[in-house]
C-alpha cells in the first residue's frame, strides 16, 4: 500500500522557498507534479520528522490536504482543498513531500484579506532577493521565483476559492525586478493609491533604493544632458515619513500629475504604511504575519478551512 504524501502549506512552502533561495537548504529534486490530495496527512508528528522541516528549525507548520476527515489537527495549521488544481500547483521535492509552487503560495495567502502585505510577498517573490526565513530581517540576492505575469495566468486558472480576490487586488500592486526589500517598500510607499497611504503615482522607474550609495553626481550631470529628470532617493530618505514625502511629491510634480500632501487622516495613513514598510521591527513578526495571511489564528485552530 502507497504511503502518505505530506504536502506543505503555503507558510511552510514559502519558508522553504526562501531558505532554498538563501542557500541554507539545498533542494536536488524539483520535479512537477499532482498529487493525491487524498492521501495527504495532517500528523503533526510525521511533518516534524522531516529532514526538511528539521532543517527549517522553529517555523510555522502546515499542510494541504483533500479530504476533511484528514484536517483533525489540533496543532498544526490546516488547509483542505477540494477539487481539481491547476497544473504546476505543487512541486516534488522529496519521496513522499510535495510543497506549494510560487504562485499556489501567492493564491493561497490572499485568504487572510491583507492587500499590502501580500502585494510586499509578491514583488519579492518576482524580484531578485529573497528574506531569509528566520524572522531576522536579512535577506540575499537571488533568482525570481516568479513574474507577475505567471501569477495572474496562475490565479486565472483557480476559479472561485478563497482568498483569491485579494490577491487579484495585491496583484495589480506587484512589479517584477524588485532588488532588495527597501526597493520593494519605496516602489509600494510610491505607487499605493491614496486611500491607502500611498502616493498613486504610476509606475516609477527605481534603481539603487536598496543599495547604501546613490551614483555619482556625473550620473546625474549625463541624465539632465539627455533632458532626463531624476528624483535620487537614498537609505537616509525612507528613514523618516516626511523625507520620502519631499521626494513622493516633487516626483509627482515632474510627471505632471502633483498629489496630496500629507493632512489629517491622510496623514496618519500615510505613517501608517511607512510603518508597515519600513519598520525593521516588524520582521520579527514574519512568520505572525505570514499565518495571518494564509487566515490562521496564532495557534493552530481545530477549524477545517476549505479553499
Amino acid at each position: 500500500m502507497d504511503k502518505d504524501l505530506c504536502v506543505f502549506g503555503p507558510v511552510s512552502s514559502l519558508l522553504l522557498w526562501r531558505a532554498a533561495r538563501c542557500g541554507s537548504i539545498e533542494l536536488s529534486r524539483l520535479d512537477e507534479g499532482q498529487p493525491d490530495l487524498e492521501r495527504c496527512h495532517a500528523r503533526v508528528r510525521d511533518v516534524r520528522r522531516l529532514d526538511l522541516v528539521r532543517m527549517l528549525g522553529d517555523v510555522p507548520l502546515d499542510v494541504i490536504v483533500g479530504n476533511r476527515t484528514k484536517s483533525h489537527s489540533g496543532t498544526l495549521h490546516t488547509i483542505v482543498l477540494a477539487g481539481k488544481m491547476p497544473t504546476d500547483s505543487f512541486v516534488h521535492v522529496r519521496q513522499e513531500l510535495y510543497v506549494c509552487a510560487p504562485e499556489l503560495c501567492f493564491a493561497l495567502l490572499g485568504r487572510g484579506g491583507q492587500m499590502l502585505p501580500l502585494a510586499r510577498l509578491g514583488l519579492e517573490l518576482c524580484g531578485t532577493y529573497s528574506l531569509t526565513p528566520d524572522q531576522s530581517g536579512r535577506y540575499c540576492t537571488s533568482f525570481a521565483l516568479t513574474d507577475k505575469r505567471r501569477l495572474s495566468a496562475f490565479l486565472g486558472l483557480m476559479g472561485r476559492r478563497h482568498g483569491l480576490t485579494m490577491a487579484r487586488k495585491a496583484l495589480g500592486l506587484v512589479a517584477d525586478g524588485s532588488g532588495s526589500p527597501r526597493e520593494t517598500g519605496l516602489y509600494l510607499a510610491l505607487t499605493a493609491p491614496v486611500r491607502m497611504g500611498g502616493y498613486g503615482l504610476k509606475r516609477p522607474e527605481l534603481m539603487c533604493c536598496g543599495s547604501e550609495m546613490l551614483p555619482n553626481p556625473q550620473y546625474w550631470e549625463a541624465l539632465a544632458r539627455d533632458g532626463l529628470d531624476a528624483v535620487g532617493i537614498g537609505p537616509a530618505d525612507i528613514m523618516s515619513a516626511g523625507k520620502l514625502e519631499v521626494k513622493a511629491l516633487r516626483i509627482a510634480r515632474l510627471l505632471g500629475k502633483p498629489t496630496r500632501a500629507s493632512r489629517g487622516l491622510l496623514r496618519q495613513r500615510r505613517r501608517d504604511l511607512f510603518a508597515l514598510l519600513f519598520d525593521e521591527s516588524i520582521r520579527h513578526v514574519e512568520h505572525e504575519t505570514l499565518c495571518q495571511l494564509a487566515s490562521y489564528r496564532t495557534s493552530a485552530p481545530r477549524g477545517r478551512r476549505v479553499a
